[in-house]
């Protein structure tokens, strides 16, 4: 899926901001953006200290890099009269001095001076997603920001996992919201209708409580809201992906062993499942890639690869349609 994203973002590029240039994994990455001409790259900081990190990292091409990015100077007097003038519009009392960079970047971000925005190779994913939701924003009838893994592994079929980063201990209401969210971002992806599976450690009533209820009744909603949506659970995991097990836990589920979206009960189930998936499984995991804000940044894991980034920044790039708006079931 990677390669194929790659293949379609040459021919549209979007300009992709980054601020943690400091970390050498985010020069390395961005390094083969630029060589594989998959988006244009802003850096966020002052010329003098991101020559010295390039030239650190690979001194053979820091000219070669320095003459095909962007230096965003957060000092500037262009960008700090977009802050201040983001800050009257606020009216919530920051002045320019507090803002840390990944502030200033989603500003820049929210004002269209970049099309998207990768960090938090080197912070907790709950401060991208806190600077995220101040300086950035839900969309117009979002009520729940979420996210995905793309999950990926040779010769299986590719998996969306949500969600893993966001929502800690999502009520019913909020699950039908994740559970919406990560079917758009499946449809724009693979241009298919996907099965989802909502996880429990309870297949079809063979456990009760106050979990399990929470999970049925999410799943008793996106039915009624519609139809069409193939959607079950509660499911176990096995229930969900193995179809010689579905015959014996769930004979009558739509799902059959074969979903293509797999829906957390929380934020420890998920966070814990992409990264056993990952480092047990030989899985490819790609994300977390956000749901819901008005313009597209996403997240790293500070344990991300190089290819981890680049892959990032090329969703980041191709994701312009994906935070598509839900019909509030409120």
């Amino acid at each position: 899926m990677i390669k194929s994203i790659v293949s379609k973002v040459m021919s549209n590029k979007k300009n992709i901001l980054l601020h943690e240039f400091h970390d050498p994994r985010i020069i390395k990455a961005m390094t083969g953006v630029i060589q594989d001409d998959v988006a244009d790259i802003s850096l966020l900081g002052e010329q003098s200290e991101i020559f010295n990190k390039i030239n650190n990292v690979d001194n053979g091409i820091v000219n070669y890099i320095l003459s095909n990015i962007n230096i965003i100077n957060p000092k500037s007097p262009d960008v700090k009269s977009i802050i201040d003038n983001d800050a009257m519009i606020k009216c919530d009392g920051y002045t320019y001095p507090e803002y840390s960079n990944i502030d200033v970047g989603h500003i820049l971000l929210k004002n269209g001076v970049v099309d998207g925005m990768v960090s938090g190779a080197t912070m907790p994913t709950g401060n991208v997603i806190k600077s995220a939701l101040k300086h950035v924003g839900l969309k117009e009838g979002m009520s729940t920001l979420s996210s995905f893994f793309l999950m990926e592994k040779y010769d299986n079929n590719p998996l969306l996992f949500a969600d893993c980063a966001v929502v800690v201990s999502p009520t019913a209401k909020q699950l039908v919201d994740i559970s919406l969210s990560t079917r758009e971002s499946y449809k724009l992806f693979f241009g298919k209708e996907p099965k989802i599976a909502l996880l429990s450690h309870s297949t079809m009533g063979s456990s009760k409580g106050r979990e399990v209820h929470k999970i049925m009744e999410a799943v008793s909603i996106i039915k009624n809201f519609d139809k069409k949506i193939l959607v079950d659970g509660e499911l176990q995991l096995d229930a969900a992906l193995i179809p010689e097990v579905a015959k014996i836990k769930s004979p009558h589920s739509i799902i059959k062993g074969d979903a293509d979206i797999l829906i957390f009960p929380s934020l420890d189930a998920g966070n814990i499942g992409y990264k056993l998936a990952e480092r047990l499984g030989n899985y490819t995991a790609t994300g977390p890639v956000f749901q819901g804000l008005n313009r597209q940044t996403n997240d790293l894991s500070r344990g991300c690869s190089v290819e981890d980034i680049y892959n990032m920044i090329a969703i980041t790039t191709y994701n312009k349609n994906l935070n598509i708006k839900i019909l509030s079931l409120d």
